[in-house]
């Protein structure tokens, strides 16, 4: 005979979203760290318009997520379909 699974109780939910939120918020707040370290990090060697510029040279199109390329290259379609017209 076969046991029925138990299902979650709204505590149960309860507990696991204020987990989930709990290690949301310390990921959120180790980015910010991070961000700010080496903000004051690159400010302190004097040099922050170089850093820059060597990011936008080397990381430009490593950053850009799948969706804005889709939406580029179906922009792109778009216009060579009015170019033909």
């Amino acid at each position: 005979m076969k046991k029925t699974k138990k299902k979650l109780t709204y505590k149960d939910m309860m507990s696991i979203l204020q987990g989930m939120q709990l290690q949301i918020n310390t990921l959120k707040q180790a980015s910010f760290t991070t961000d700010k370290a080496l903000d004051e990090y690159v400010k302190f060697n004097d040099n922050k318009k170089e850093f820059i510029q060597y990011l936008e040279d080397n990381y430009n199109e490593d950053v850009i997520p799948e969706e804005d390329k889709l939406n580029k290259e179906l922009d792109d379609k778009d216009n060579e379909k009015a170019e033909d017209k």
